[in-house]
């Protein structure tokens, strides 16, 4: 595979000792933190709602559903580790502790905004629901995260419609994969008064997938987004060819203009011809079925 199709390396024992190192020092400092408030975290006896104990609690939980997930993401993805992602997974449960204490939140006021003032301090919620709630949100604390883009997303644009597209997505360069049976596109991030949320690949004027935007990778992050197009032999003769486009998509459904179209030749004889430069406006057809999968690729996770 060439330099610039590489999308990582396998785990190597180093990488996994920086994350073990990285959660071992969360256990110490959760550890010490309770210790240390632990009696006046007995004494103190407010209302259930302000009790810190019972965030204490919930945090905890939280951060173990990240050590699950970032557990499940090196399984998953131990082949083709990015070193790039050794901090995000260290830091990822204390992200799901804290998605994890925000989500119950949410999740008590919607009890306390059902019942009235004197009942809202005596009615406590389930503990143990909360405990899962909390549990389930750090586990996939990259959809939590998701939502409570999307809803602030609606509240910076109530004042009126964002009508405002996208930049032009940087970078676009696109080459042949070795074995000549797979296309290899990569691109830089777009910006958005508001957020990017999709990027809309094109093939001879088709759309031919939809890549979602998800943490960890952010805007002007210098990293890139790659996506690989394996269905070359159903677009055409050995020998031919394909062009390929991107775009990017806010929320509200405001597309940027056309990277690209880029030539990428089929036939291993050819050379890839790359290039970075809009070339004009292509006419896009309706969309069609694809059964390609880009939410399986770890870097987009």
């Amino acid at each position: 595979m060439a330099a610039g199709e590489q999308r990582g390396r396998e785990l190597t024992p180093r990488s996994l000792s920086k994350i073990s190192m990285g959660y071992l020092v969360l256990l110490l400092l959760l550890a010490w933190a309770y210790f240390r408030y632990r009696s006046s975290l007995l004494e103190a006896n407010p209302p259930w709602i302000f009790d810190p104990r019972n965030m204490l609690y919930i945090a905890w939980y939280g951060s173990i559903g990240g050590v699950m997930a970032s557990i499940t993401g090196l399984l998953r993805h131990g082949e083709k580790w990015n070193p790039a992602w050794n901090l995000w997974y260290a830091a990822r449960p204390l992200t799901s502790a804290i998605v994890g204490v925000i989500g119950y939140l949410i999740y008590i006021s919607i009890v306390q905004a059902s019942l009235s003032f004197d009942d809202g301090f005596d009615t406590k919620p389930p503990r143990v629901l909360g405990y899962v709630i909390a549990f389930a949100i750090g586990y996939r604390e990259d959809i939590f995260r998701e939502l409570l883009q999307r809803v602030f997303e609606m509240i910076a644009t109530a004042g009126g419609a964002d009508t405002q597209a996208p930049s032009v997505p940087p970078y676009f360069e696109g080459r042949i994969g070795e074995d000549g049976r797979h296309a290899s596109l990569t691109w830089g991030h777009a910006t958005d008064n508001v957020a990017v949320s999709t990027y809309n690949i094109y093939r001879d004027q088709r759309l031919l997938a939809t890549v979602k935007v998800r943490p960890p990778v952010l805007e002007n992050s210098g990293e890139r987004i790659e996506f690989a197009d394996y269905s070359l032999h159903r677009g055409g003769e050995r020998g031919g060819g394909h062009n390929y486009a991107v775009t990017a998509v806010d929320a509200a459904g405001n597309e940027s203009i056309l990277a690209g179209p880029i030539w990428i030749p089929i036939g291993p004889e050819g050379e890839p011809c790359i290039t970075s430069k809009a070339a004009g406006v292509l006419v896009v057809k309706p969309r069609q079925e694809v059964d390609s999968d880009p939410d399986n690729d770890p870097q987009k996770k």
